[in-house]
Parts: structure tokens; C-alpha cells; sequence
């Protein structure tokens, strides 16, 4: 088990970039020694790990640190390079992990629902009953204030208008309807011909009003909700369980679009959907993503078995303290910095020495605005694509940036697919997902007449009272990007490590013969070993262990001429030495790959060259001599042998 994450996050990135320099230079002398052949075929099948213990991983928080998701991708380029060519793919590959995992992320977000509610599957809700939901605790970003016919407004809700009729139905734009006619409820609204609001089956859910008074005399802004009784569905009474409610629900609407998540992601880097919306949009905008990166900062490993650390068990939230969610004056400090720069209209690219660059505000809306135009999905997630490119396409010609134009795109691109998860996530925050928490909360709630969503006024608010909530389902969400990359690295270092293992079974066997040439004239026996290896638990774990499951254990068989033995331990290997040096190497900024120009490092070579000669001249005349004590003997009466000595080889 990892005990500093950190440490190990820079030894899987040590272990891989020395990898990644040993099959550079073996390729590179294999060429300056023109080696032609290879006399040993290697079959390694690829195992097929489960990535369930990894979607738990590893639970020691560390607040606001570098997220596993970002440490995971900057692994991704030390194997795949930091082009656009690989920044495209993976790209690709979380846009694809949204859209084949949006069944898995409903179930989420209804299980979450039913634990945040303290709920199991058979609780049931009471019906024809007026509950009464203070707005500010579903609408965050103040997004039911901004009407979506709007140009600028359209990014927040759906494409179509509501239909009252549809199974998908645009409810966003109906809450927007309702806060525009006070009073006026779902059912009486000529627009919505009589009909209550009816879930992905067809059942009556609720009627719901805007109004601007609760029942107990308060003023403010609320939905006012009478919940309906689930009717038969011809084989008797249907009893109005909160599970079968939610969902039912969540059937009827489109709980992800791409317009919506996209338009998140370009808010994060560029706060343009927050200017337009207020103040209070803004800062929910700066504080939400604080909180996402704060939760994407842990870790949650849940240990099955005692391990040789002796740490046991590890509860779900373990680590999480009552101040989570407060902000530290250093975040207060970064928050107001990055609104600085939204409100200027500018990004700051820190992977290009902190170049600032001005933003298109229109532009970027257009471009948001041919992501709603789009008539099909691939249509939609090309553009979605092409998003960052645009953000720089449109800058004005007099910066003279030409130059650096394809860093500036690289860094872009970079930063916009880590942020692909915490857009997603953000636009999961939306009114239309939290209101039937909220609806349930109540409905448990009525006869102790608590109001939990009158105590939220804020995101802040939300995060601190739902905080297993939040930190569950937006850690869970991002799991699935984590499963996808740790799938890709692990294709990679395979990839990578095959190169060093067949040099392993080469190289050993190479060793051997010279062995057996020399001792020819001897009696040999034969001794096989066997390397035993412990299965790790977390994803650095994980992926560390095959480095070690394949780059050790590749001493074969063992000619013992003189030398007794009981156990046998992997001889000196001339590749895990170069292994190990090109990591010393690196630590002390000793470059290790390739020239600029593309020329073989041929201070690397002869590192390596060196070592191998060394290992053969080991293997030809290096000599071990051991001394024997002395030993009982059972057998002829007893007694001891006589001391001796006696000389071997070593691998």
C-alpha cells in the first residue's frame, strides 16, 4: 500500500520515463550495433485487472493537492507525448466516457439521493400534501433568472421547448415558465392542456406553482409542490415508494447535454456564462470548482484485509472534517484573483510562463450556440472539440502570437480536458437534479416541519449540509474518467515494459549459456525459483506492481556445480541496473532521452554498453567462494562434518 500518494504518483512517473529511456537507448544501440534477429520469442498475455477496488481509491485527504485525475493524465503524456495528436485522443476518450456512461451516472445520482435522505428502497412518501422549496437551495448559479430564449441564456437549459406530452421534457425551462407566472400552477397553465407533470412512465408525479409565500407566512421565492398518488398499473395498488419516485423522475428528463457541460467547461476557464449571470452566479462559479478540485484532491481506499502497514479498514469519509467546505484565506485569495481575470476577460495559461491572453466572450458563446445547433451527437461532440482551438483562433492579430501559437493550443487543451469531469459535474448541480432531493427531503421531513433547504442560501450552504452527497457523487463521477485513463496508462507501461522484459528472458539466457560454456566439464543440476508478489490495492499501487511483476522474477533456472542451496534469490541484471541509474539520472536533471536533433544520447549507450560488458565478464569469470560450517550428521553414529570451503558462481 502507498503511504505518501505523492511519492508514489512521482515514482510511477520515474519508473515510466525510465522505461520509456531504456527502450529509447536499447533501440538505439540494437541500430549502432546493426543486431539483427532475436533468437527468443516471448508470449505475455495481458491480465485483465478489475478496476472496481480502483473506482474506491485511495482515502487519505489532502486538501486541495493535486488531483489523482491530473496526476493521472500528466502520467498519460511521459508515454504518449504532449502533442495535439495525443491531446485529441484523449479528448476523445472523455467525451466517449460521458456518453457510455450516462446510464451508469443516473443510478448514481438516484442512489446518492436515496442516502442523502437517509432512505432505503421501500420508504414510501405521503401524497396530496403541499411542500413548499426555498428556490435558492436547487438554483446555484441563478440560472431560472436568465431567460433561455436569450442568445446568451440558451447555454443553461435544454434545446427544445417543454412539452408536457414528451417522455424527455425540458424542465429547466418549465421551472423558468413557472418563477414568469406566480401563482399559476403546472396543471392550470393553458400551455400544459390540464396535464400534472408526469415521469419517464407516464405516472403523475406532481403539480408544482411559483409562489412568493410559504404556508408558514414567510416570504421569499419557492415552488410550491403537491405530490401525486402513483396509480395502479392493473395488478393493484402501487405504493408511493421515494424510490420508484426518483426514478421516475429522472426517466423524464436529459439529465446530461453536451451544449450544457461544455458550456461549464468554458465557464471554468473563462467565467463567461458567470459575468453574464451576476455576481452571485460568479461566486458560486469560483467556489463550486474550488470545492470539485477540494474533492477531487481525495482518495478512498477501502483495505479488505490487514495489510503489512497494519492500517485497517478506512470509513468512506474518513478524513473529512466539519470545515471541508470552508475556504481558507489562500483560497479566498485565488478565487478573487481568478475573478480579476474573468472580469478583465482574460486566461492566464500557467504552463506557458503564466501568459495571459484575452478571450472572445461572443465568440465563445457562437461556438457554444453551433453546439445546440447540432442535429446529431457526433456533430455536437466534434464541436465540443473544437473548442479550445476556437478560443485562440480568435485572437487578435496585432499580439504577434504566432509563434508560440501551438504551445499556447497544447496548454489550452490540456487544461480544457481536465476540466472535462468538473464541468460535467457542475452541470449536474443544475435546479432540475436537485429539486427532487429536495421534494423528498420535505416529504420525509413534514410532520417534524423541518426546513433543511430554507438553511441553504448558497452553494457554500448546499456542499456543507449535503456534504456526503456532493463529495460521493462528484467523486464517484470522476472515478469513471480515473478508470478510463488508468485503462490507457496500463496499455502503455505494458506496451513499454515488453521491450524490457524480452531483454530480461534475453539477457538471462545469454548469461547462463556463458555459464555453462565455462563449466561444461561439471556436473550440473538444475533449480527452478519462483518470485511471489503481493497484490496491491490502490491505483498507484496498481500500476507500480507491473513494474514489478514485469521486470522481476526472470533468473530462470540456476546451474548449481558447487554451490548447495535451499532457496534462490533473481541474479544481477545489467538492464534493471540501467533501469535504476537512468532514475538517478533524471532525479539530477541528467537528460536520459534522445538528442533534440533525434540522435541516440550516446552518454546513455555507453552507460548501458558498460553494464552489459560488466555482467559478461561476471558471468565468464566472476568467482564466489563460501565457507561451510560444520554440520551434524545423523547417520553412522552421529558427529559433525568438518569445516570447509567451497567455490561457485553467482548470477
Amino acid at each position: 500500500m502507498v503511504i505518501d500518494l505523492e511519492n508514489s504518483y512521482e515514482n510511477l512517473k520515474s519508473q515510466t520515463g525510465a522505461v520509456k529511456s531504456y527502450t529509447e537507448a536499447k533501440t538505439s544501440l540494437d541500430q549502432q550495433l546493426k543486431n539483427q534477429g532475436d533468437n527468443f520469442e516471448s508470449a505475455i498475455s495481458q491480465g485483465q485487472t478489475s478496476l472496481e477496488e480502483f473506482k474506491q481509491n485511495a482515502q487519505r485527504i489532502k486538501q486541495d493537492s493535486k488531483s489523482q485525475l491530473s496526476q493521472l493524465f500528466d502520467i498519460t503524456t511521459l508515454t504518449n507525448g504532449k502533442g495535439q495528436n495525443t491531446l485529441n485522443y484523449f479528448k476523445d476518450k472523455f467525451l466517449q466516457t460521458i456518453e457510455k456512461k450516462k446510464p451508469e451516472i443516473k443510478n448514481l445520482i438516484i442512489q446518492e439521493t436515496l442516502n442523502a435522505i437517509n432512505c432505503d428502497s421501500q420508504q414510501e412518501f405521503v401524497a396530496n400534501q403541499s411542500i413548499y422549496i426555498n428556490i435558492n437551495s436547487i438554483d446555484f448559479f441563478k440560472q431560472l433568472q436568465i431567460n433561455p430564449d436569450n442568445k446568451k441564456g440558451k447555454v443553461y437549459y435544454e434545446k427544445s421547448p417543454f412539452n408536457p406530452t414528451s417522455v424527455k421534457k425540458s424542465l429547466n425551462r418549465e421551472l423558468y415558465n413557472r418563477t414568469q407566472n406566480p401563482n399559476l400552477s403546472f396543471q392550470d397553465d393553458p400551455n400544459n392542456q390540464g396535464l400534472l407533470y408526469k415521469g419517464g412512465s407516464g405516472q403523475d408525479l406532481f403539480n408544482i406553482t411559483f409562489v412568493e409565500l410559504d404556508n408558514q407566512g414567510n416570504y421569499g421565492q419557492f415552488f410550491k409542490v403537491d405530490l401525486s398518488d402513483r396509480v395502479s398499473d392493473g395488478t393493484g395498488p402501487v405504493a408511493n415508494r421515494v424510490s420508484s419516485f426518483l426514478s421516475d423522475y429522472y426517466s423524464s428528463i436529459d439529465l446530461i447535454e453536451t451544449h450544457v457541460y461544455a458550456g461549464k467547461i468554458m465557464d471554468i476557464l473563462t467565467g463567461v456564462l458567470s459575468i453574464e449571470s451576476g455576481d452571485k452566479a460568479l461566486d458560486a462559479n469560483l467556489k463550486v470548482n474550488k470545492f470539485i478540485q477540494r474533492i477531487l484532491g481525495l482518495c478512498f481506499d477501502q483495505t479488505q484485509e490487514i495489510d503489512v502497514q497494519g492500517s485497517s479498514k478506512i470509513p468512506e469519509l474518513d478524513g473529512i472534517e466539519e470545515d471541508f467546505f470552508e475556504l481558507t484565506s489562500l483560497n479566498q485569495r485565488n478565487i478573487e484573483e481568478q475573478r480579476n481575470r474573468y472580469v478583465k476577460g482574460i486566461i492566464e495559461l500557467s504552463d506557458c510562463d503564466n501568459v495571459q491572453l484575452p478571450i472572445n466572450s461572443d465568440f465563445i458563446f457562437q461556438s457554444l450556440e453551433e453546439i445546440i445547433s447540432g442535429t446529431t451527437k457526433n456533430d455536437e461532440l466534434d464541436l465540443v472539440r473544437q473548442l479550445p482551438d476556437k478560443v485562440l483562433s480568435n485572437l487578435s492579430p496585432e499580439l504577434n502570437l504566432n509563434l508560440n501559437l501551438p504551445a499556447y493550443k497544447i496548454s489550452l487543451n490540456t487544461e480544457f480536458i481536465k476540466n472535462i469531469p468538473v464541468g460535467l459535474s457542475m452541470s449536474l448541480l443544475g435546479p432540475k437534479v436537485i429539486l427532487p432531493l429536495m421534494i423528498m427531503t420535505k416529504s420525509l421531513s413534514q410532520s417534524t416541519n423541518q426546513n433543511v433547504d430554507y438553511e441553504i442560501d448558497n452553494v457554500q450552504d448546499f456542499f456543507k449540509k449535503y456534504k456526503k452527497y456532493t463529495v460521493n457523487l462528484i467523486s464517484k463521477i470522476v472515478a469513471l474518467f480515473v478508470e478510463t485513463l488508468v485503462i490507457e496508462i496500463k496499455k502503455d507501461i505494458f506496451n513499454l515494459l515488453q521491450v524490457v522484459v524480452k531483454d530480461l528472458a534475453k539477457e538471462k539466457a545469454a548469461l547462463k549459456l556463458i555459464m555453462i560454456t565455462k563449466l561444461v566439464q561439471l556436473l550440473i543440476t538444475v533449480a527452478n525459483f519462483v518470485t511471489d508478489y503481493r497484490k496491491c490495492k490502490g491505483v498507484i499501487d496498481e500500476l507500480l506492481q507491473m513494474f514489478k511483476i514485469l521486470t522481476t522474477g526472470w533468473g530462470g533456472i540456476v546451474p548449481l556445480p558447487l554451490l548447495f542451496a535451499s532457496s534462490a534469490l533473481d541474479g544481477y541484471s545489467y538492464t534493471r541496473a540501467f533501469l535504476s541509474t537512468t532514475e538517478e539520472m533524471q532525479k539530477l536533471g541528467i537528460p536520459t532521452g534522445a538528442l533534440p536533433s533525434g540522435a541516440p544520447n550516446k552518454f546513455v549507450l555507453a552507460k548501458l554498453a558498460q553494464m552489459k560488458s560488466m555482467a559478461i565478464e561476471e558471468a565468464a569469470n566472476g568467482k564466489v567462494q563460501v565457507a561451510i560450517p560444520a554440520l551434524a550428521v545423523a547417520a553412522f553414529g552421529g558427529g559433525t562434518t568438518i569445516p570447509a570451503s567451497a567455490f561457485g558462481k553467482k548470477f
